[in-house]
Formats: structure tokens, C-alpha cells, sequence
């Protein structure tokens, strides 16, 4: 261990055990991890998250001319899984970063460990959630009129409580009566409207865990009256 390491290390021991985070007299630094924020994933989009705490050590171990960096290794373990090893910066004893790429983590629910280089670790418990995203891939019928209608969607991971929306992207239209017949298909009524004849609408589906899908140009606004109720 170098000297500069040595000092380091006393410097911190020594402020951790003043804040009462430390396994004072073991000689090593013991972190708590108190969040993990955003606590959800919304699908397979990359995500930085950031680790609340104290006690994260970085140090500088090796010999003065040849120093290597080390900090505290993070990891995600489902229920009954392996831990996977996150990629992470240390910004302070307080706080870490952690870039995560959207095919790392499947759906599921993680407990998240930090881990100091002396091997000291923490554990905040279900701490961390990747969830599915719902896919709207069509509309029908694809046009609406202006006394509204009833449509079908379908799609995938609809979720029972889901909510519909219409937009052209300055009025919104939320839907009624949705129902979710299943994973990959729903149905919304969508009331009297003043959206513009030939107006080109986005559709939204959210589930009730918030994560959300877009249709862009989903449904068209019907030009005049014929076909319409």
C-alpha cells in the first residue's frame, strides 16, 4: 500500500466513523447505500443511474510511480440470478454513477451491492426494476371522425389498467372505455373531436407502471362526414 494511499485511507476511516457509517477499528470503510435513482426502467433504453450514499472509497493503490485507480464495483442481481457486474464512475463518497445499457438487465426486479475495494459491501434490496415497454404497432380503423369512434389496437405488454391517448401534438385526446383483451391487443373509444380535417394523429398506450409506446401518424382525421355516424 503507498503512503498516499495509507493517508487516504485514514483520512476516510476516520470521517466515516464521525458520521457513523463505518466499521470503526476493523480499518476499513464500510458504505451504505440509501437509493438508486430512477428506481424503474421503462423497456431496453439506456439508462444512467445514480447510486445515494456514504461511505464510497476510491483509492489509489500500487507504488507512487506506477499508481492504479480503484472504486467501488456495483452489481445487479435479480432473485435467483447471478450478479452482473454494472459499469460505474465514483463522483464522491456519496455518490456513483452508473452507466447502464439498455440489453444489460432484463424485466425483472434487482437488488443493487456496491462493493469498496477492501471489500467492504452494502445491499439496498429490490432497489431496482427494468420494466417492459408496451409496442403499439396498429390502428384500425385508421381513420377518425369527428364524432370519435371505436378502435382496436393492437400491439404487445398491454397491461389491464392501461390508458389511450390521441394527440396532433398541441390538443390531446385521452381515451374511454379501453379494455385490454389481452397482451397484444386493446379497445378505446374516442370521443367527439375538433381536431383539423386531415389532421395526422399520434396514439399512445401507457400502462399503469407509466412506461409508455407512441404510434406516430397512427389514425388520420376524416375529411367531412361521409362514413362517419
Amino acid at each position: 500500500m503507498s503512503e498516499v494511499h495509507a493517508a487516504y485511507r485514514r483520512l476516510m476511516l476516520a470521517s466515516a466513523c464521525a458520521l457513523g457509517v463505518a466499521a470503526c477499528g476493523s480499518g476499513r470503510v464500510v458504505p451504505s447505500l440509501t437509493s438508486v435513482t430512477p428506481a424503474a426502467i421503462c423497456g431496453s433504453a439506456s439508462t444512467e443511474l445514480f447510486l445515494a450514499g456514504q461511505g464510497f472509497e476510491a483509492r489509489v493503490a500500487g507504488v507512487l510511480d506506477q499508481p492504479a485507480g480503484e472504486t467501488p464495483t456495483v452489481t445487479a442481481t435479480a432473485s435467483g440470478g447471478s450478479p452482473v457486474v454494472l459499469t460505474s464512475r465514483w463522483a464522491s463518497t456519496t455518490e456513483l454513477i452508473v452507466d447502464l445499457p439498455g440489453t444489460l438487465l432484463g424485466p425483472g426486479v434487482y437488488d443493487v451491492t456496491v462493493a469498496n475495494p477492501d471489500g467492504a459491501t452494502t445491499t439496498l434490496p429490490r432497489s431496482l426494476s427494468r420494466l417492459s415497454s408496451p409496442r403499439v404497432d396498429s390502428v384500425t380503423p385508421g381513420m377518425l371522425c369527428s364524432t370519435g369512434g371505436d378502435f382496436t389496437v393492437a400491439g404487445a405488454d398491454f397491461v389491464a389498467g392501461a390508458t389511450v391517448a390521441l394527440t396532433d401534438g398541441t390538443m390531446t385526446l385521452p381515451g374511454t372505455s379501453v379494455v385490454v383483451t389481452s397482451a397484444t391487443q386493446l379497445t378505446v373509444h374516442f370521443a367527439a373531436n375538433t381536431f383539423a380535417n386531415n389532421a395526422s394523429l399520434d396514439l399512445t398506450v401507457t400502462n399503469p407502471d407509466s412506461c409508455a409506446a407512441t404510434l406516430t401518424a397512427a389514425l388520420k382525421r376524416k375529411t367531412g362526414g361521409g362514413g362517419c355516424p
